[in-house]
């Protein structure tokens, strides 16, 4: 095991863990060097909560929290912000929706005063709905004619199917069409609560004060989870490809992979430094250094296992013109097959070592780093020395280890490929890809799938 120089060793950040007795989790990251401060609260529930054939609902709660609280209306909020020079985020993914507000710590009691009226005073106004939906709407048909989001919507359709996964984050133009203008007030009151919720407070304030102000404005907020809602991962299923049909595109969309792992799985860091050697290290990874140093196939090539709650996809994605399709769908069956079966080399695995141990200490320059990593965390209840322990970790992956877990995590005879692109210029798929099923685009906004 190489060893690990202590200037470059990550210690475990300096935080306080409190919990006020509504069940909310208050993370505070004091950070004086600068004379700013980040406020991010978290809400372990995101896309995947939302209700059967409301795919998107989550996201619209993100879009319309800032839209009028039953204080103040959109534009009232949107000064408040505008007047402290703050900056406001909400975003939703699969598992979650993190709520942002940052700016200078002398506006940290305004801030947070406005961090709790946003989030826990919604008012969800109806012309605030209806326009938003329409903007969504639009978006999502503008979306269409990008190849690549297509081809990324598909192989998460084709992968999940009906489970929670499976639907894009925004919706479709079924299920945004059908939705109530109740819907997103009923999502929030019913998922929007404190227990396993998770404020972050990283900066330039001092923790005792950070504390007091957390509790006076966020003691008040109420609520029970909802009772867990067991979603088993889909039956992996035999080698398939999807082909979306776009006349005269000349290039085409790649989509390769299959089910992979979750972020509680001990195996998670592991398979990030095997992933960096055959897809994820840049220049340096084999489907890169093949495909398009070698061949020249395509101008990049990334593969990743995205890490959720639940397994999370392992994918490959690339493009290449459409004429070199089922050449560059051979080459990646090929090397994914020989990474399989042989692992990474001594000299690949050491590479990628010095690239994931070296590179660690720069995801905890700022505050807000720090508190994105602690968050983390939360969210998907890791141990408490995963931070600190990450490098030596990485470093204790032998090459027998990392040979076993190739095999044991990639898994090409049920993998799913989806092609986007002018199909009567591909030619046919390899004729050893088993199923083929050409996909109507039309489709992927139908009420049937609802989640393409």
């Amino acid at each position: 095991m190489n060893i690990l120089p202590e200037s470059a060793r990550v210690r475990r950040p300096a935080h306080r863990r409190e919990h006020l007795d509504n069940g909310l989790t208050i993370l505070i990251i004091e950070d004086q060097r600068l004379p700013a401060i980040s406020l991010t609260l978290l809400l372990p529930a995101g896309g995947a909560t939302d209700p059967p054939g409301q795919a998107g609902t989550a996201s619209l709660v993100a879009g319309l929290l800032n839209k009028g609280s039953r204080r103040r209306d959109a534009d009232s909020l949107a000064v408040a912000i505008d007047d402290m020079g703050a900056s406001y985020s909400a975003r939703t993914g699969r598992d979650s929706l993190v709520v942002s507000l940052a700016g200078l710590s002398e506006d940290f009691m305004d801030l947070i005063a406005l961090l709790g009226e946003i989030t826990l005073e919604p008012a969800f106004p109806a012309d605030e709905f209806h326009l938003l939906r329409q903007r969504r709407l639009h978006a999502l048909t503008r979306a269409m004619d990008q190849a690549a989001t297509v081809a990324d919507w598909t192989f998460s359709h084709g992968l999940y199917g009906e489970h929670p996964y499976g639907p894009p984050l925004s919706g479709t133009a079924a299920s945004m069409t059908a939705l109530a203008e109740t819907a997103p007030e009923a999502w929030h009151r019913r998922l929007f609560v404190p227990a396993g919720s998770c404020l972050a407070i990283a900066g330039a304030v001092p923790a005792e004060q950070a504390l007091k102000a957390a509790a006076d404005i966020f003691d008040s907020w109420q609520g029970t989870s909802p009772p867990p809602v067991s979603h088993p991962d889909p039956v992996p299923a035999a080698r398939r490809i999807l082909l979306v049909d776009r006349p005269d595109s000349p290039q085409a969309q790649i989509r390769w992979g299959h089910l992979g792992i979750s972020r509680r799985d001990p195996r998670h860091d592991a398979a990030e430094l095997v992933n960096d050697v055959l897809g994820g290290g840049g220049f340096s990874s084999r489907l890169m250094q093949t495909i398009r140093s070698e061949k020249g196939l395509t101008y990049g090539i990334h593969s990743g296992f995205s890490a959720r709650l639940h397994a999370g996809p392992f994918q490959i994605s690339t493009f290449t013109p459409t004429a070199s399709v089922g050449e560059v769908l051979r080459d990646i069956d090929d090397l994914v097959g020989a990474f399989r079966e042989g692992g990474p080399t001594a000299t690949e695995l050491d590479d990628a070592r010095r690239r994931l141990v070296g590179g660690y200490p720069l995801q905890f320059e700022t505050a807000t780093q720090v508190a994105g990593q602690l968050l983390e965390m939360e969210l998907y209840g890791l141990p408490e020395d995963t931070l600190e322990s990450y490098q030596d970790r990485i470093l204790a992956v032998d090459l027998g280890q990392a040979a076993d877990l190739a095999h044991d995590l990639l898994h090409p005879e049920s993998a799913l490929a989806v092609v986007v692109g002018d199909l009567s210029a591909m030619g046919s798929a390899p004729a050893d890809w088993g199923t083929t099923e050409t996909v109507d685009m039309g489709l992927l906004f139908s009420a049937r799938t609802g989640s393409c």
